[in-house]
């Protein structure tokens, strides 16, 4: 399968892994420290809710766990939540190839590969982030029977797309979109 179809498609693995207990991605090139980065925030503690790859930057929420997975040329970068009743609210980045696409090609090119997942609720609005114009694209679709609700950040720069995807259930949006939306906030380019 094609990496450029694997983006979308990453989210799909990303709810079953969540449903276990975690969920996330990132590209293999985009190597991640063995640990999470230390900065020094004003008050001069280590904060390590700071993961960093060799391509960017992002802060977890507190508490929330980091972890990696190999699936084939992809390195999933995993940031989970606690569970929450039976799912893990949980978020992934993921650097891609666009091949040229422009953003509305790459999108629709990705949402092609995720009809399979009959997809609903579809909305997509304009955002920035890291400096960065891109595109949102909220929806949400049933697995497993829970109703998941997800956000697709999509950022690009240079013919690459970093791709932001955040799931929870659907009832608990309201719980943890500030968490996704502050995370997202704080993703940098390196």
């Amino acid at each position: 399968m094609k990496k450029s179809q694997l983006v979308f498609l990453a989210a799909g693995l990303l709810f079953f892994a969540a449903c276990k207990g975690s969920g996330s991605s990132a590209d293999k090139k985009d190597s991640l420290s063995t640990s999470e980065s230390q900065t020094k925030p004003v008050n001069g503690a280590a904060d390590t809710n700071v993961v960093s790859t060799t391509q960017y930057q992002i802060t977890k929420p507190e508490g929330w766990k980091k972890s990696e997975r190999t699936a084939g040329k992809f390195t999933l970068l995993i940031i989970a939540g606690p569970k929450d009743g039976d799912f893990s609210p949980n978020m992934n980045v993921l650097a891609d190839d666009m091949k040229g696409k422009t953003m509305a090609e790459y999108i629709d090119f990705n949402l092609k590969q995720m009809e399979a997942m009959k997809i609903q609720n579809l909305k997509t609005e304009d955002i920035e982030a890291a400096g960065l114009k891109g595109k949102k694209l909220t929806y949400s679709y049933q697995y497993g029977g829970r109703d998941i609700a997800i956000n697709s950040y999509i950022l690009p720069k240079d013919n690459t797309a970093y791709v932001l995807t955040a799931s929870s259930l659907t009832s608990q949006v309201g719980k943890y979109q500030p968490l996704f939306e502050s995370a997202v906030q704080s993703f940098k380019l390196l």
